[in-house]
């Protein structure tokens, strides 16, 4: 049971999610980041109806360090520079590289929706892991 491993061992069960526990226990500074941000006036073009639905979705948001958050500040410029500097593999690996490849201006709302698919998946099979 949950109880008798502790909730730690329970996220630790996937690849990745040792990094969740680090995060949780480890009493750590992070913020949800809005990869489309919220109200930055750079990207005014990407805030068509689709995206207005779509700014907090799974898809569209990543924890990300505070003060790399904090830095980025809702300008579009900077964002791939501070996302380099972040420790998480979410962040580095599974956003940087495999979403954007490396270019914010990449980000559409095709690939925010296949983000949001991977993330529902992820949390899916970690939930219902295979039977």
């Amino acid at each position: 049971s949950v109880a008798s491993r502790g909730l730690g061992d329970v996220y630790k069960r996937q690849d990745g999610l040792d990094e969740v526990t680090k995060v949780i226990f480890s009493g750590g500074k992070f913020d949800i980041e809005h990869i489309l941000s919220q109200t930055e006036e750079e990207n005014e073009a990407k805030r068509d109806i689709e995206w207005k639905k779509n700014i907090n979705s799974i898809g569209n948001i990543v924890l990300l360090e505070r003060n790399l958050n904090r830095g980025i500040k809702n300008h579009a410029h900077k964002k791939v520079d501070y996302y380099e500097k972040s420790q998480l593999s979410v962040v580095k690996v599974e956003l940087l590289e495999t979403s954007l490849n490396g270019d914010f201006d990449n980000w559409c709302i095709d690939l925010c929706d296949k983000r949001t698919q991977r993330q529902v998946d992820a949390i899916s099979n970690f939930i219902f892991p295979s039977r």
